[in-house]
């Protein structure tokens, strides 16, 4: 029997700017999520919805970024969160070993592969 991983209920991102495309750019919008997509992005959040406020900033929603190291994921979860991501950079730097490690020439397509099937 297949297993059914439950659908977490609707949440909903709010931010000081919400940059939905050019021309709209809304303060204090929500950007609701539903299933792992945007359902929304509504001119506050929807009464009965949990809402992370994610503070002075910006949200594009639907924005994919693109910019990733394939190379180096194989050292995916070696080096842990320190609070700032410069001294996590250069912890990174540090633990990334020769180019003769045994991980690595797999490391690009396994990543790929596991970025396709989460879409």
């Amino acid at each position: 029997m297949p297993s059914h991983t439950p659908t977490p209920p609707p949440h909903a991102f709010t931010a000081s700017w919400v940059w939905c495309q050019r021309g709209d750019l809304r303060r204090g919008a929500a950007v609701v999520m539903e299933g792992g997509r945007i359902r929304e992005v509504a001119d506050r959040p929807p009464a009965g919805l949990a809402v992370t406020d994610l503070g002075e900033g910006l949200l594009l929603p639907g924005l994919v970024n693109a910019h990733t190291h394939l190379e180096l994921s194989f050292l995916a979860g070696a080096v842990p969160p320190r609070g700032d991501f410069v001294g996590w950079l250069e912890d990174l730097v540090a633990a990334r070993p020769g180019h003769d490690h045994p991980g690595r020439p797999q490391a690009p397509g396994r990543r790929s592969a596991l970025l396709h099937a989460r879409g």
